[in-house]
């Protein structure tokens, strides 16, 4: 998924600025490579949060009503994958082509407003979001930290959620008209996982009187293919290719001499 973001990383670079207090200094006026015109304001730049870590974060607005549409927080994958990743591939606004240098106009964007007329000749509308593409941890894509801070301290998943949500409370500095919107936690794979974390961390900030400058609702988590337990979703790849005839009862004595602690009870009965 990744694969793409090497090739584009000198043009995003061109296209990044400093945040200085002011969402505006942070918006993108120019991005080479794009073979059409967007109709959204985009803009990139970075988070500072109490740690001093400096988490890189790429905004686009919606396509139909900025001020009025809900509010997207993607997150991507394992530690280690940026979130530049489901932008250029999955549901960004647009993909690079083959070429590696030029980009596409993704028709089927998160930010972008569809009418099923497009689809099934109706005029039904689904409406956008902005969305907000942010990359945790302080080590992953172009996030960094301060000078003397390793990239080999450790983590785990309540200190990822608190700097996702210090992350948050730096954006809505940046972009206080985003308070009052409805806003979605999203993530997918090991962040899938660490979506309820943030929430719960977002709620209690939020209670906490005077902690959290959040007008606006949570409304719910987006959970694509989460990842809960690597253990867990071992055992079960191995119970899925049994039951589905990919395994045969031969095969799976091998699994077993990697995988600890899997009994053959139940399974083959």
């Amino acid at each position: 998924m990744l694969g793409c973001v090497p090739l584009l990383a000198a043009v995003l670079l061109a296209s990044f600025s400093l945040s200085r207090g002011d969402g505006n200094a942070d918006r993108i006026v120019d991005l080479p490579g794009l073979t059409f015109h967007p109709n959204f304001t985009q803009y990139s730049g970075y988070l500072t949060i109490p740690s001093g870590r400096k988490l890189h974060y790429w905004l686009v607005e919606s396509q139909n009503s900025p001020n009025e549409d809900p509010l997207v927080v993607w997150m991507s994958g394992r530690p280690g994958c940026s979130s530049l990743g489901g932008f250029l591939k999955e549901h960004g606004p647009f993909h690079p082509n083959p070429d590696g240098e030029t980009l596409y106009e993704n028709v089927f964007s998160w930010n972008k407003v569809l009418t099923l007329a497009d689809l099934l000749s109706t005029a039904f509308v689904l409406e956008g979001s902005n969305v907000l593409y942010l990359e945790v941890t302080h080590d992953v894509g172009f996030s960094y930290g301060p000078p003397g801070l390793s990239n080999n301290d450790t983590w785990n998943d309540n200190s990822i959620a608190q700097d996702a949500v210090d992350a948050l409370g730096a954006f809505l500095n940046l972009f206080p008209g985003f308070k009052t919107n409805e806003l979605y936690i999203a993530g997918d794979s090991y962040i899938g996982g660490v979506v309820v974390p943030i929430a719960t961390n977002l709620l209690i900030r939020k209670m906490s009187a005077g902690s959290f400058q959040l007008n606006g609702t949570l409304m719910g988590m987006i959970v694509g293919n989460g990842g809960f337990s690597k253990y867990q979703q071992l055992n079960s790849a191995i119970d899925l290719s049994y039951y589905r005839g990919i395994l045969g009862r031969t095969n799976i004595p091998l699994f077993f001499l990697v995988i600890d602690g899997v009994s053959l009870d139940g399974l083959l009965n």
